[in-house]
């Protein structure tokens, strides 16, 4: 084992984590805490620092494969995803001894228990291996007595192996189609239509008999609604996903992360739809389930501080979300610190700096632009290359940093045209805001802005232009220019328009 394996595991344990180590370990003086002290208040790995704390080698290997089975046992304990299934495969160990030591009692009551479990959890492969012990339990027997109880059994047998065919080739083409969808293209997306049209998995009278399979079969119809523009239907089908969910408590306890990832289906399908109504519950169900589950708490802060910016900006409720964002900024940075995906956090700051333009804080959206410029990975999002210049130039402009704009859309023109072409709203938007600063009269800086808001008029109605929804925000912002009126109320004249 590499030694800076152990140091990385040690970093990476979240705070309940940690706690639940620190109580399942009871001497707090042990070499393995005398470790997990010393790793985990170092920034970077120090070997030389540990081997001054543990004399010899062999104690010091020793000493870390030890830590290692302690941290493994903890995380397996703190993950109630899985527990439950663990613990079915050690009864299905305890049976095996059982039937060989043929203490036959305990062998049937053991496995009446372990066999309504498995079907209660809907482990299917489970399922299959029990039967078939039980089956080799019935014929060890030799009893002729048995043989209507081991065709039953048989049927039995045959009903489970349907299940487990029918959960596998649908959990298989949904994997399927998020591959497809990772590929983010219009290709991909006739692609996923394509491969769900006429799919004997998903007929209408051919609904699936087990939760978990109803579960993937409604997903994929949604996918295939979405796909379709019909995004009614779409909705009406992660509602019955998450319905599912709800008339099935046993099974999100036990992975709330899937109950999650259906109630995120349905908020995305609302956004589509304007079914803002239903926000507000299910935002509040996010918050409930992140209290409720603190090993994955990091990791939901991510996913209502997203779903959140989507309400603020559908409801149009942008002062009450503004006054959130301090907290909400604790929480982004312990997703952060969890590994939020680089698309989600990008988004996350898309939509708060959308929300500070929409409420004329031209100050704090470039404060939030300087944190999309300043990461990394802003491919993750490419429309962040369309948005980001725009957004920032129309702030400067608001702020009258006018000379600092005249270098700033020199130098972006110089990149592009080095690089790549300016699109079709950027050429607009660098010519008009050119011309304004350098205009000397109100009368000629309204001509301007007329010419500027015919042009971008034009421009949203032409259906093939790239980077539409941040040509909404220019729109706003050109309206409440030249018609007069706050830029919040243009973007709410906007949503009414559809």
């Amino acid at each position: 084992m590499s030694k800076q394996v152990l140091f990385d595991l040690v970093k990476s344990l979240t705070k309940e984590e940690i706690r639940l180590f620190r109580k399942q370990e009871s001497n707090k003086k042990s070499d393995a805490v005398r470790l997990y002290d010393i790793l985990s208040n170092q920034e970077d790995y120090d070997v030389s620092v540990v081997k001054k704390k543990f004399k010899k080698d062999n104690q010091l290997a020793v000493t870390r494969n030890i830590l290692l089975n302690k941290i493994l046992d903890c995380l397996r304990l703190a993950s109630g995803q899985a527990s439950e299934s663990i613990e079915l495969q050690e009864e299905l160990i305890v049976l095996q001894i059982i039937l060989h030591k043929k203490i036959y009692s305990l062998f049937e009551r053991k496995m009446k228990a372990a066999l309504k479990k498995a079907y209660a959890q809907e482990r299917f492969l489970l399922l299959l291996q029990l039967l078939n012990l039980k089956q080799k339990y019935l014929v060890d027997l030799k009893d002729d007595k048995m043989r209507p109880t081991l065709l039953d059994l048989q049927k039995e047998k045959r009903k489970v192996i349907l299940l487990f065919q029918e959960y596998y080739a649908l959990k298989d083409l949904q994997d399927e189609v998020i591959v497809f969808f990772k590929r983010s293209s219009n290709l991909a997306y006739k692609e996923v239509a394509k491969r769900l049209d006429n799919n004997v998995l998903l007929t209408e009278d051919n609904i699936p008999k087990s939760f978990r399979s109803q579960c993937i079969y409604y997903d994929l119809m949604a996918y295939h609604a979405f796909c379709k523009g019909e995004y009614l239907q779409r909705h009406a089908y992660y509602k019955t996903v998450v319905e599912l969910w709800e008339q099935h408590p046993a099974f999100w306890e036990q992975e709330p992360m899937k109950y999650v990832k259906a109630i995120c289906g349905l908020l995305n399908s609302c956004f589509r739809t304007r079914k803002i109504a239903t926000y507000p519950v299910f935002l509040k169900r996010l918050e409930d389930i992140a209290q409720a589950y603190p090993e994955i708490r990091s990791e939901m802060y991510a996913t209502t501080c997203y779903h959140k910016t989507i309400y603020a900006l559908l409801s149009r409720n942008f002062e009450s979300y503004v006054q959130c964002i301090p907290e909400e900024e604790e929480k982004i940075a312990l997703a952060i610190q969890a590994g939020i995906h680089s698309s989600r956090l990008l988004t996350i700051y898309h939509n708060i700096s959308l929300v500070y333009f929409i409420t004329e804080r031209f100050e704090e959206t470039i404060d939030y632009i300087l944190k999309i410029e300043a990461y990394k990975k802003t491919e993750a999002r490419e429309d962040s290359r369309y948005f980001i210049p725009v957004l920032r130039i129309l702030c400067e402009y608001e702020l009258d940093n006018h000379f600092w704009l005249n270098n700033y859309i020199k130098t972006l023109r110089t990149r592009y045209r080095r690089h790549e072409k300016l699109n079709a709203l950027e050429k607009i938007v660098f010519t008009h805001i050119s011309k304004l600063l350098n205009t000397t009269s109100k009368q000629e800086e309204r001509t301007i802005l007329g010419t500027f808001w015919e042009e971008i008029k034009e421009l949203k109605e032409n259906d093939s232009a790239k980077a539409t929804n941040y040509m909404d925000i220019v729109w706003c912002w050109l309206r409440s220019r030249f018609l007069e009126g706050s830029i919040g109320d243009a973007f709410g004249i906007l949503m009414e328009e559809g």
